[in-house]
C-alpha cells in the first residue's frame, strides 16, 4: 500500500532553474515554468491590474498589483501583520469559520458537514490531511457524485510531519482546520475553474476582510498529491501564506500523466492562520487557544511579554526550522534583535513552547478519541499514544502537578460549541486519557531497567535513532527519559517524532493471495443477494480450469468480508471452495471430470452450512452493537471472521473485558435476538449512505464501488457489508460468548457461537452439570450449594495434606542434616529417596537456607531427577559441577547456586563421590 498521500508544492521558477524535483522514485516534472505561463495568465489578473513578476528572493513567479519586488510570503517577507492586521476586524476561530462558510454559501456553494479526522472511507491513509481527502478516491475517480457541486467545508485535518516544530515556531499544528471550497467540473457539467476560484478568493480577502488588493500576492506553484497534479496558486498576505488554490487537471496512470476527465478546484484556506492574522497576536496559538494556555500560565505564575513573543514569531517566519541548529539560530537572531543573551531568551521561551505544545496536542487528543481512536502501538492508535506521551512529558518539563485529562477537558469545553460530538464523548475521552496516563507511569517505573539492559549491549557505544526508536516503540520510553536513565551519549535526531510518524504512515492490509488472475475469465452474474433463500439452481458452464469452473450465474457465496465460502455440489461433484476474482466467481470442485464449457449443470448449496454462516454473520453485527452499548462509543470493529463452527469479532478497547461486561454484552445481544428485529439489506449510493448513516458504515473496512450494500438492524447497528445474513435477529436463535482475550495493544477479541452451535455448547454444559450433580448426589437446582460445600471440604483436606507435606519435609531435612559429611566448615549432604522433583527442590531450598551447605538430592526412580544446590555464601558453581559429571550419565544445567537434571539412579552414589572429589580439588571448605 502507498504511504500517506502527500501534497507537493513546487515553485514555478525561472526558465532553466527547475526542470524536475526528485521525490522517492518518481520524477515530478513541473509543467508550470516560464514556457507555460498561460496556465496562470488568468483573465481575472488581466482585468484587475495584476502583473506577473519574479520574486527577487525565492525566484518564484507571482501576480500582484503594484511594483512589489518580492512575493508576500515568508521568508521573502516578514510577518508585517504582527504590527497591524490588514483585516478590518478581529475574529475568533468560530467567527472566522462562519464568515468563510457564509461567504461561499452566498456565492452558490452548499455547506457540507465535516468528515471524521480518521479517514475510514479510505484504505491508503490513516488520517484526513486536507479537505480534498473527503472526496478521494470516490468522487475524483467519478465512482460517485459529490455531495454538492460546488460545495464548501470546514474540515479538521491531522498531520504529523511537523510534530517536532509544534510549540516552537508559532504556526505549526498537528490538528488544524482547512477551509475548502471545491468544484468538480465534468464534460457534462462545468461549474467553475481558475478565474472564478481566484475571483472568489480575492473577494473574500478584499470585500469581506478588508485587505487592500495591493497587499495580496498569488504565487505560481505546481501541486501533486494522491496520484493527481495540477497548477496552483499560493495566496500571500503580509508575510503569511493564507491559502493554496489548486487546479487538479492530471492523473497518474502507470508511469504516465494524463489529463483528467474531471477537473477539480481544490482549495485550502488555513482557518488558524486567518484567525491569527485578524487578531495580530504574537503567535497562532495565542489566537486559537484560550483555556489551556491561560490555566497553565496562571498555575506557573507566567505572563507573556508580547514584544518578545511577537519578535520570536516574526523571525521564526523567516526561517525553515528543521534542526536543533535552526532552532538555536532562531533564538540567537531573536536575542540579538531584543538585546538579550541567547541563554536568557531560551530560558524565557522554553515554558511557553511546552504550553503551546500542550494546547495543540490536547485538542488533537480530544478529536482523535471522539473519532474512536484508542491509544496503542498500531495504526491510528500509535499517533494518539505519541500525542498523549509527548503531552505528559511537556507537563513534567513544566514541573506542575496537573492531570493531563484536566487539560483535555478544558479543550472539550472550549471547542464543544462548534463540535458537539466532543461533549457527547467527553466521559470516554477523559477515561481513556486517564488510563493511558497510568500506563505511561508504569512504563517509566520499568524503564530504567530496560535502558540499562540495552546500555549493556551497547558497551561504550551510544544511543542513536535505531535504539531510541526501539525503546520508544517497544517500551514507550521517550529520548528524554533515556537521557535520564543512562550515562552513555544519546543522539536525538531533531525530527525524531516526525521520523517515527513517517515509519507508521503506511496502512497495512492483510496480504491475501489472488487465487486466479481473472482478466481472461468470463463474468458471473451473482444472484445470492437478489434471491438469498435459493439453495438449488441450474446454470451454464462458461469456463473450466484445472480445479475450478466459472458459471454464467451463481447463488454460491464466495469468501469475503471475513465470511467463509459456501460449499455444495455441481452435478453431484462436491464444491469445496468458492472465491471471487474480478468479475468472475470461481467454484473449486473435487474434480472437473465430466464438466465441459456450454454444459447446463444442476447446482446445490450446502444449506445447513449457509444458514449457520448467516447466523454467525448477523450475530457479529449484534455483538458489535451490544459491545458499543456496554463499553462505549469508542468501540470500533478491527477485524472479524465467521466460520461454520465458531466466529470471532475483534474490537478496539483500552482494557481487557471484565466478566461482568461480557455478561452484559451477551444479555443485550440475546435481548436483541428475542426482539426479533428486522435485518434490512439494501443498496445505496455511497454518498447518500454516508449522509444517512455516517462513517460507522465502514466498521468492516472500506467497501469499493458506487453503490454499497447496507445491512441495518434498526436502532441497533448499521454497517456496509457484503455478507449473507438472517432476515430477522430472531433467526439467530441464541448467542453465547465463549471467551475474550487481548490480541494486541488496544484490540480485544471476542469469540462466540450462535444458533445451533450455541445450543450444542449449552447442551454440553448441561450434560457436564448433570454428571457433576450425579457425583455430588444433588439436583441441578442445588448444584451450587453442593459444589460450595464440596469445595470447602476439599480446601480443608488440601490444607491438611500441605501441613503433612511440610512436617514430612522437616523430618527428612533433620535426618539428612544428621548424616552430613563435614569438610572443614562445609556441610555436604545427600538424599536419594525423594518422591518427586518438587519435593527435593523444597528440601534443597530449606537445607541451603543455612550457610556453608551443599546438598545432592535425587528421586528414587530408574531415571532419577536430581538437584545440586549450595548456600549463597559459598564460592561454588553448581551448574559447572553438573557439567563436569557428564561422564557419569548426568544431564542438566542451572546457575551458581542450583542445578538440576536427570541421571541413572544406579549412579547416584558414584556421582556423590565425584562431587566430593571435585569439592576437594577446588578446595571448597
Amino acid at each position: 500500500m502507498p504511504v500517506y498521500s502527500i501534497c507537493v508544492l513546487v515553485p514555478a521558477l525561472a526558465c532553466g532553474q527547475l526542470h524536475g524535483v526528485q521525490l522517492g522514485t518518481s520524477l515530478i516534472t513541473p509543467f508550470v515554468i516560464c514556457r507555460n505561463m498561460d496556465e496562470y495568465a488568468l483573465e481575472f489578473f488581466r482585468n484587475n491590474g495584476f502583473t506577473r513578476k519574479q520574486c527577487r528572493v525565492c525566484g518564484a513567479y507571482f501576480w500582484s498589483i503594484g511594483e512589489a519586488e518580492h512575493c508576500f510570503e515568508a521568508p521573502c517577507m516578514e510577518y508585517t501583520f504582527l504590527d497591524k492586521s490588514p483585516f478590518k476586524k478581529q475574529l475568533t476561530l468560530s467567527e472566522m469559520r462562519e464568515l468563510y462558510l457564509n461567504y461561499f454559501e452566498r456565492h452558490g456553494h452548499t455547506r457540507i458537514r465535516r468528515y471524521p479526522v480518521v479517514a475510514r472511507w479510505r484504505d491508503d491513509v490513516f488520517f484526513t490531511q486536507a479537505s480534498i481527502y473527503d472526496f478521494q478516491p470516490w468522487v475524483i475517480n467519478r465512482t460517485i457524485d459529490p455531495p454538492a457541486n460546488p460545495l464548501v467545508v470546514a474540515q479538521p485535518c491531522v498531520r504529523f510531519n511537523d510534530i517536532d516544530n509544534v510549540g516552537k515556531t508559532g504556526r505549526h499544528f498537528t490538528l488544524f482546520e482547512m477551509l475548502g471550497h471545491h468544484a468538480f467540473n465534468t464534460p457534462e457539467n462545468f461549474v467553475y475553474f481558475k478565474d472564478r476560484t481566484v475571483e472568489l478568493c480575492h473577494g473574500l480577502l478584499t470585500r469581506e476582510l478588508g485587505v487592500p488588493a495591493e497587499q495580496i500576492s498569488y504565487k505560481e506553484e505546481a501541486w501533486e498529491g494522491g496520484g493527481n497534479r495540477g497548477p496552483s496558486l499560493s495566496v500571500g498576505v503580509a508575510g503569511l501564506e493564507l491559502a493554496t488554490l489548486v487546479f487538479m487537471m492530471y492523473k497518474k496512470e502507470g508511469n504516465e500523466w494524463k489529463k483528467m476527465e474531471m477537473e477539480v478546484v481544490d482549495t485550502g484556506y488555513g482557518l488558524e492562520r486567518f484567525t491569527w492574522m485578524s487578531q495580530a497576536k504574537p503567535s497562532a496559538y495565542d489566537a486559537i487557544f484560550n483555556a489551556v494556555p491561560r490555566t497553565l500560565m496562571k498555575t506557573l505564575g507566567l505572563s507573556a511579554e508580547e514584544k518578545v513573543m511577537r519578535e520570536y514569531s516574526r523571525v521564526a517566519g523567516l526561517m525553515d526550522i528543521e534542526t536543533a541548529r535552526d532552532l538555536a539560530q532562531l533564538r540567537e537572531n531573536v536575542a540579538k534583535k531584543l538585546g538579550m543573551a541567547t541563554e536568557e531568551l531560551a530560558r524565557y521561551i522554553a515554558p511557553f513552547e511546552h504550553i503551546y505544545t500542550l494546547a495543540d496536542h490536547t485538542r488533537n487528543i480530544a478529536f482523535l478519541i471522539s473519532d474512536s481512536v484508542i491509544p496503542s502501538n498500531m495504526r491510528e492508535g500509535y499517533f494518539l499514544r505519541m500525542l498523549i506521551r509527548r503531552s505528559l512529558r511537556a507537563l513534567k518539563n513544566l514541573g506542575i502537578e496537573m492531570k493531563l485529562a484536566e487539560l483535555v477537558a478544558l479543550q472539550i469545553e472550549e471547542f464543544a460549541p462548534d463540535f458537539p460530538e466532543l461533549r457527547e464523548m467527553e466521559d470516554e475521552i477523559i477515561k481513556i486519557v486517564d488510563i493511558e496516563t497510568k500506563k505511561y507511569a508504569d512504563t517509566i517505573n520499568k524503564g530504567r531497567e530496560v535502558v540499562q539492559r540495552m546500555e549493556a549491549k551497547l558497551g561504550t557505544g551510544k544511543f542513536g535513532f535505531d535504539e531510541l526508536a526501539e525503546l520508544y516503540e517497544s517500551h514507550g520510553l521517550s529520548p528524554e527519559l533515556v537521557k535520564e536513565f543512562t550515562k552513555l551519549a544519546v543522539e536525538v535526531p531533531d525530527d525524531f517524532y516526525a521520523r517515527l510518524a513517517a515509519r507508521h504512515g503506511v496502512t497495512m492490509e492483510e496480504k491475501k493471495e489472488e487465487v486466479i488472475i481473472a482478466e481472461h475469465l468470463p463474468e458471473t452474474e451473482v444472484r445470492y443477494y437478489d434471491e438469498p433463500k435459493t439453495s438449488k439452481f441450474r446454470a451454464r458452464i462458461l469456463h473450466v480450469g484445472n480445479n475450478f469452473v466459472v458459471l454464467d450465474r451463481t447463488y454460491f457465496y464466495p469468501e469475503g468480508g471475513g465470511q467463509e465460502y459456501d460449499t455444495g455440489f455441481i452435478n453431484r461433484i462436491p464444491v469445496v471452495n468458492v472465491q471471487k476474482s474480478g468479475r468472475s466467481v470461481l467454484h473449486f470442485v473435487q474434480s472437473t471430470e465430466g464438466l465441459k464449457v456450454g454444459m447446463d449443470v444442476e447446482c446445490e448449496i450446502n444449506w445447513e452450512r449457509r444458514t449457520q454462516l448467516a447466523i454467525h454473520h448477523t450475530a457479529t453485527h449484534i455483538i458489535n452493537g451490544a459491545a458499543r452499548r456496554v463499553l462505549g462509543m469508542h468501540v470500533w470493529q478491527s477485524g472479524a471472521h465467521k466460520s461454520e463452527d465458531i466466529s470471532r469479532l475483534d474490537i478496539t478497547h483500552y482494557a481487557n473485558i471484565t466478566p461482568e461486561e461480557i455478561g452484559e454484552i451477551e444479555r443485550i445481544a440475546n435481548r436483541a435476538v428475542l426482539a426479533n428485529l428486522k435485518v434490512n439489506t439494501t443498496f445505496l449510493e455511497r454518498s447518500k449512505a454516508e449522509a444517512k448513516y455516517g462513517f460507522r458504515l465502514y466498521q468492516g473496512g472500506v467497501v469499493p464501488g458506487k453503490d454499497i450494500r447496507i445491512v441495518e438492524i434498526p436502532d441497533f447497528d448499521v454497517e456496509a457489508c457484503g455478507g449473507v445474513h438472517c432476515t430477522t435477529t430472531g433467526e439467530v436463535g441464541l448467542i453465547k460468548i465463549l471467551r475474550t482475550r487481548r490480541i494486541q495493544d488496544g484490540v480485544v477479541r471476542i469469540e462466540f457461537v450462535a444458533g445451533m452451535r450455541a445450543y450444542e455448547i449449552f447442551a454440553r454444559m448441561t450434560q457436564s452439570i448433570d454428571e457433576a450433580c450425579a457425583m455430588l448426589k444433588t439436583s441441578p437446582e442445588n448444584f451450587m450449594d453442593a459444589f460450595k460445600k464440596f469445595y470447602s471440604e476439599a480446601e480443608e483436606l488440601r490444607k491438611i495434606i500441605e501441613q503433612s507435606k511440610r512436617e514430612r519435609i522437616e523430618i527428612i531435612a533433620r535426618s539428612i542434616e544428621q548424616n552430613a559429611v563435614h569438610a572443614g566448615k562445609l556441610n555436604v549432604m545427600k538424599y536419594f529417596e525423594g518422591t518427586s522433583l518438587p519435593e527435593i527442590l523444597e528440601l534443597a531450598k530449606k537445607l541451603t537456607s543455612k550457610p556453608d551447605t551443599l546438598v545432592f538430592l535425587t528421586t528414587k526412580s530408574e531415571k532419577a531427577s536430581f538437584v545440586l544446590a549450595a548456600s549463597r555464601n559459598l564460592d561454588v558453581n553448581c551448574a559447572q559441577i553438573a557439567k563436569e559429571l557428564g561422564n557419569l550419565g548426568v544431564s542438566g544445567g542451572g546457575k551458581n547456586t542450583i542445578a538440576q537434571g536427570v541421571l541413572p539412579y544406579t549412579q547416584a552414589e558414584s556421582v556423590f563421590a565425584a562431587i566430593l572429589k571435585i569439592l576437594e580439588e577446588k578446595k571448597v571448605a
